[in-house]
């Protein structure tokens, strides 16, 4: 059996809750399961914010097999920079649980919400309730081209952005004529590659 996932710290998306079995069909067999609980974009941070999954069992087969891989459907709350919260849709979502060495479970899925695709790792005690979970969105390939050179980095139109976005604007090292724009939002810790997206 694997060894199970190291716990992470620091900044990154990190999701802890409850695995709990809802909607028992008179088989007394659970028809779906619900991860629900919390989330924080650090994982030692005071701050944070609900979330909801489900996953729908098809066969019997299914209904029968627990924790349950599979799809996963749900929103997460998220708080603006006005201190506002909306609620955002994330219907994308597949993990997978497998049994590790200390007996608990390892979780390892993949998703796509609004802000791009993204991992997920974690665990699942041996209890199968508690969970926790994190998120890891990829860096920017184009950011890490080695062929562009940085050449301003400076605040958003503070018309159009919360406080904190940044843009920043790369040149092509041999093409003196090409520039590149990234919108950065510092409480996503993602960048967007248009202005557009980065409004959204």
């Amino acid at each position: 059996l694997p060894s199970p996932h190291r716990k992470l710290v620091g900044n990154i998306v990190c999701m802890r809750g409850n695995l709990l079995q809802n909607n028992v069909n008179e088989h007394g067999v659970s028809i779906s399961y619900m991860i629900v609980g919390r989330w924080s974009l650090s994982s030692g941070s005071d701050i944070s914010n609900a979330f909801a999954y489900e996953n729908r069992s098809i066969s019997f087969k299914e209904q029968t097999q627990y924790p349950q891989s599979g799809n996963y459907a749900g929103w997460f709350n998220l708080t603006q920079h006005s201190g506002k919260i909306v609620r955002v849709s994330n219907c994308k979502m597949k993990l997978c649980f497998c049994q590790n060495s200390a007996g608990a479970w390892n979780i390892d899925g993949t998703g796509v919400n609004e802000f791009g695709t993204y991992n997920i790792t974690g665990t699942l005690s041996e209890n199968m309730r508690d969970i926790e979970m994190y998120r890891h969105f990829p860096k920017s390939k184009k950011t890490e081209n080695t062929t562009l050179k940085l050449i301003s980095n400076c605040p958003a139109n503070p018309e159009l952005f919360p406080s904190g976005w940044i843009v920043k604007t790369f040149r092509l090292k041999n093409n003196t004529r090409h520039l590149d724009k990234f919108w950065f939002s510092p409480q996503l810790k993602q960048s967007f590659r248009t202005l557009s997206e980065a409004q959204q």
